[in-house]
């Protein structure tokens, strides 16, 4: 697909990637069990990082404040050493 995971990634099991070719996950990282990442626009996740069990990561959406609801969106980094809990 593309993806640049490097050696020491967790990714359990239901992950869903929207795309696949734009996103990159450094080292020691963990995805838990059936997190979203939407990486149509890009995800860098850094070094160190738990985004733990049912977490949604959207990069690309619709404007609600735009008459014609328009999509609109840009790329998420995730710094090193982040714990996003579960659910967010």
């Amino acid at each position: 697909m593309g993806s640049k995971i490097a050696k020491g990634v967790s990714i359990y099991r239901n992950c869903y990637i929207w795309d696949g070719s734009k996103i990159e996950i450094e080292t020691g990282s963990t995805i838990g069990f059936k997190v979203h990442l939407d990486d149509r626009r890009g995800i860098k996740i850094g070094k160190n990082v738990t985004i733990a069990s049912e977490v949604m990561i959207w990069t690309l959406h619709h404007d609600y404040n735009d008459i014609h609801f328009k999509a609109i969106g840009a790329p998420v980094i995730v710094e090193d050493y982040v714990w996003i809990c579960s659910r967010a």
